[in-house]
């Protein structure tokens, strides 16, 4: 580029409390690197500005018509005032020139490196903030993880290449909604596989690959895909399509019990510790209760009922053996199913003034319905899942008010076992608690009231009470139960309420 007529300056002292001279600008000026220039510029015509210094003054452009251009490797720091009709472009030839220019705005800004250097589209953004437009030719340009989206129009009018190194969806809407023109490619480097280009040619559009057995290329990817056949508002896949990146994409993954199928038998081990929990012998010592159940958790609900029988072996010694089922309904942030729970329950519990044992164990198996997992192999359909578990308290027992009162303080420790899919998980926990119970006979009923606490070595702590009678003439009792437990699946609650017939 030719200049009219070069003027150099040099560094100009400006005496502490003098003011600025006005320099009348109507050709090419240059300011060398390491130089400072502190008088005002009044640009009066076509001019080219290419500052490699300082330059503190003000700079006015009050003639219409005029197109002033700027090239900028320094620093502009004073203020920027021009007239309406006033043409300024802001020309780049390499990274040495994103530099601002003071406050201007309403400016175009070029950029045409002809070389091999790669411009950051970031950095070009931060100097483009207040400009007009951008325009961009013979340039390649670089979009990384510093790029987060911009309003301002790109419009390409030369070959130019951009490089995409870390992919977002605000790069796909700037590309579908900002760039313009013709003659530019677009090159994915990022190893992030949620997206592509639209076309092998010019002037592609980035697009967001939702066909996940294309983006990823194996199992996972046609499992997700089946689900979208079954269901394209499935709330894994609504998830899934609305993460821009790829490591967003994998903890959504992480999240989701379908594609961890062992999470699936979470339900389990929160069913499991409620029923290993309870009281099953009331104030009787033998016969058949029924119990209707509702369990609640943060993302499923379980509805059932248990029938349990007790038979007295001695004074201080009781078994029982129960059956139970329910319905479960899971509805979590990425995973909706259902399932039916079923199995068997058994125990002893031995007990005399001075000590007590007790055991409690459990066999459950759910069959989930409607649900397709990945078990990290393979899509598997409606698996059924199987868990165990077996608590054993000790302790001694102390007695006030007549008997009426009895303080048990326990050890003890609750094992468990889940397995689906062939994948499996077991628990031991130790624990300590607290039993609580008092025992009143009124007009030949005996009425039951208790509490129970403990907490494991897991940091689940549990909570229950309960409240039961029994009309020894009729031989018929009643039982209600409430529990708490906090543990690694959150606050889960239970409520119980049967009816037992004594023989």
């Amino acid at each position: 580029m030719k200049s009219k007529f070069m003027i150099f300056v040099c560094v100009m002292c400006i005496s502490a409390g003098a003011g600025m001279a006005d320099t009348f600008v109507d050709s090419d000026f240059v300011l060398g690197v390491g130089q400072t220039f502190s008088d005002n510029l009044i640009i009066t015509d076509n001019v080219l500005i290419n500052n490699h210094g300082t330059i503190t003054g003000n700079i006015s452009m009050q003639t219409p018509g005029i197109n002033v251009r700027f090239i900028n490797s320094g620093v502009i720091s004073g203020n920027v005032d021009r007239a309406s009709g006033v043409f300024v472009d802001q020309i780049v030839h390499s990274a040495a020139d994103l530099k601002t220019i003071g406050n201007l705005s309403g400016h175009d800004i070029l950029v045409e490196t002809n070389t091999a250097e790669k411009i950051n589209f970031g950095t070009l953004l931060q100097i483009a903030q207040n400009a007009n437009e951008i325009n961009i030719k013979n340039t390649s340009v670089v979009l990384d993880s510093n790029f987060v989206g911009t309003d301002i129009n790109v419009k390409v009018t030369g070959p130019t290449i951009f490089y995409i190194k870390s992919m977002s969806d605000d790069i796909n809407t700037f590309f579908t909604n900002h760039v313009s023109g013709e003659s530019y490619n677009i090159i994915i480097q990022t190893s992030d596989l949620l997206f592509t280009t639209d076309s092998a040619f010019s002037n592609a559009n980035v697009v967001r690959q939702t066909r996940y057995g294309v983006a990823l290329g194996n199992n996972l990817g046609k499992y997700l895909d089946t689900l979208r056949d079954e269901n394209s508002n499935d709330k894994l896949l609504v998830a899934l399509d609305s993460v821009d990146n790829l490591n967003d994409f994998n903890n959504v993954l992480s999240r989701s019990v379908r594609t961890h199928p062992i999470k699936m038998m979470d339900t389990v081990r929160v069913f499991n510790s409620f029923n290993l929990a309870r009281d099953a012998y009331g104030t009787y010592n033998g016969g058949i209760g029924l119990t209707p159940f509702y369990v609640h958790a943060k993302d499923f609900d379980v509805l059932g009922a248990n029938a349990n029988f007790t038979y007295k072996i001695s004074d201080d010694f009781l078994a029982n053996f129960g059956l139970f089922g329910g319905n479960m309904r899971y509805a979590g942030p990425f995973d909706e199913f259902s399932g039916i729970i079923y199995g068997a329950d058994f125990g002893a519990k031995y007990e005399t003034s001075d000590v007590f044992a007790r055991l409690q164990g459990m066999f459950t198996l759910v069959k989930f319905d409607d649900v397709l997992v990945f078990d990290g192999t393979n899509s598997v359909n409606n698996p059924t899942g199987i868990g165990t578990g077996m608590g054993l308290d000790l302790g001694p027992v102390f007695s006030v008010y007549d008997s009426q009162i009895k303080i048990k303080p326990f050890v003890g420790v609750n094992v468990g076992y889940v397995s689906i899919t062939g994948d499996k998980k077991a628990d031991v926990n130790a624990k300590i608690g607290l039993d609580a119970e008092f025992i009143k006979i009124i007009d030949g009923n005996k009425y039951g009231y208790g509490a129970k606490t403990f907490v494991q070595t897991d940091g689940a702590v549990y909570g229950g009470v309960f409240a039961n009678m029994l009309s020894v003439a009729d031989g018929v009792g009643g039982v209600l139960d409430a529990a708490l437990l906090n543990d690694d699946n959150g606050l889960s609650y239970k409520v119980s309420l049967g009816i037992n017939f004594i023989f």
